[in-house]
């Protein structure tokens, strides 16, 4: 199987010729590509526009889609060039490129509906733009729980502005979602040039936050990770539990050379659960903040696994016995030994005693002093430790 597939582009009095690697070799990836190519955004050529082949049969075939790319490679794949025109599309003339931003039209959940504003008779979605929306029909409608309204309602337009965030031209384009959207984006058309785009909120996020993740990492241009940045701020706003998502913020943050809303990113996604701080300390993404002392003063604060280190540090080693130069007698030598588990155990109590201090928040030579002044007794250190602050 080849790794690669060439193409031949007719487009606007141009031919040109690409190599496209067989694992890129896909709708999505191809449009990108041709928006590359041409210009972006200040170019040619557009996602709304259609790709034209011929088949076998003379007919020209217009791709639109992953379906009816993946039909054209089944046709045309065995050749050495695949010879592709980029003509306008059918929306020609009425491009949601070109329209205004989308309109909120309301939020529901299965049982209820509330409108984000009072429509008016002549209130139908005309205007070329995608909006999420309500059902039209069958749906009841009811007020949504208050706590619903005041935590959704006020980040729809971040919601709308994340979904435009998606598409080169900073519309949405109904007809060009992309791949990570089309689970949980479903499309009702209304009228002859506009859609009402029915949004899951929940599926929206995971699939802005795989293309966050995929813009990241240290190898990647500036402008990719700070891509990355915009997305992953929104979800945290829109989203403000999720502990990955803010800890993938603080990476975001990281790679753009920001260490302070870096720290408190990742201080903010320990504080909702996020636990992973071997990870922390080997993440690259992070790498940039290692010798920050907020970033080691944040992890000493919140990680089990270095307290317990200091505390094995704490602990008074038993000194090694010399090696005597004269032979002991045999009883001489078992009363050594006992004596040596007796230490043993007495240095294990302390050091439990300590540990449980510690997780109270007692965690300092002071209190291990007391400790030991104390004989191992938690209740004796603590009120010795009380006297001390009178």
């Amino acid at each position: 199987m080849a790794d690669s597939q060439s193409f031949k582009l007719y487009f606007a009095d141009q031919i040109r010729r690409l190599r496209v690697p067989t694992e890129k070799c896909n709708w999505e990836e191809f449009r990108r590509l041709l928006e590359t190519t041409y210009g972006g955004v200040d170019g040619l050529y557009h996602a709304e526009m259609s790709v034209i082949y011929v088949d076998a049969d003379g007919d020209r075939i217009t791709v639109n889609s992953q379906p009816e790319w993946e039909a054209m490679m089944q046709h045309l794949g065995h050749l050495a060039t695949v010879c592709l025109e980029l003509t306008d599309g059918r929306n020609a003339g009425h491009y949601y490129k070109d329209g205004p931003p989308a309109e909120i039209r309301g939020l529901y959940t299965e049982r209820c509906h509330v409108p984000a504003a009072t429509p008016t008779a002549d209130a139908a979605p005309e205007a070329s733009g995608a909006a999420p929306s309500s059902e039209s029909t069958g749906r009841p409608q009811c007020p949504l729980e208050a706590a619903l309204m005041e935590q959704v309602m006020p980040h729809m337009p971040m919601v709308r502005d994340l979904l435009q965030g998606m598409f080169s031209h900073g519309r949405i384009l109904p007809e060009a979602l992309p791949a990570l959207l089309q689970e949980s984006c479903k499309l009702q058309p209304v009228g002859r040039h506009a859609y009402d785009l029915h949004v899951n909120l929940n599926g929206m996020l995971d699939g802005v936050h795989q293309r966050a993740i995929a813009l990241m990492g240290p190898d990647q241009p500036r402008e990719k990770c700070e891509e990355a940045r915009t997305y992953l701020r929104m979800i945290t706003a829109v989203a403000p539990k999720n502990a990955v998502a803010h800890y993938n913020l603080a990476c975001a943050e990281a790679l753009c050379g920001a260490p302070e809303p870096a720290v408190v990113a990742l201080r903010k996604s320990i504080e909702l659960g996020y636990n992973n701080f071997a990870h922390m300390r080997s993440d690259e993404d992070l790498a940039s903040l290692r010798d920050v002392l907020a970033f080691q003063a944040l992890l000493d604060e919140f990680d089990p696994s270095q307290e317990e280190h200091e505390v094995k540090e704490s602990a008074v080693p038993v000194p090694a016995a010399e090696e005597e130069k004269e032979p002991k007698q045999e009883q001489e030598q078992e009363v050594a030994s006992e004596l040596s588990a007796v230490e043993a155990q007495a240095i294990l109590e302390y050091t439990t005693a300590y540990q449980q201090l510690v997780a109270m928040g007692f965690a300092s030579p002071v209190v291990a002093e007391l400790l030991v002044a104390n004989k191992g007794s938690i209740e004796n250190t603590l009120e010795a430790l009380m006297e001390s602050f009178e």
